[in-house]
């Protein structure tokens, strides 16, 4: 996540619970944008949060669901274990974004005719 909310510290930094559960969520999170901010040994300015997240859906491929993504990180460690600061905020955020799954987001769509 180096460059993005916490520029200075890098995974080698991080306590050894932490660095698993970092490893087992490589495939949700390819570029460490959401677990980069639970590796810094500095609080986290505001809007980190949110700037990790814009960041991760950016970077996720293109086959997959942001929505089905955030309800699984959603759920690990230590996204569910946040619960103060940005990292709790983040923590939110992916709730809020795994209620919108694709299916969902699509339903809503209807091409409207022109008269």
């Amino acid at each position: 996540m180096r460059g993005l909310a916490c520029p200075e510290f890098g995974l080698a930094e991080t306590p050894s619970s932490t660095v698993s559960s970092l490893e087992n969520i490589s495939k949700l999170d390819p570029q460490n944008c959401l677990g980069g901010l639970f590796v810094c040994g500095t609080p986290l300015s505001p809007g980190a949060a949110e700037d990790a997240i814009l960041s991760w859906l950016i970077t996720l491929p293109d086959a997959m669901d942001p929505a089905r993504a955030a309800a699984v990180l959603g759920r690990m460690p230590p996204f569910a274990q946040a619960d103060h600061g940005e990292t709790g905020r983040l923590a939110t955020l992916l709730r809020e974004i795994a209620q919108y799954p694709a299916e969902k987001l699509s339903a809503g769509r209807r091409r409207r005719t022109r008269i």
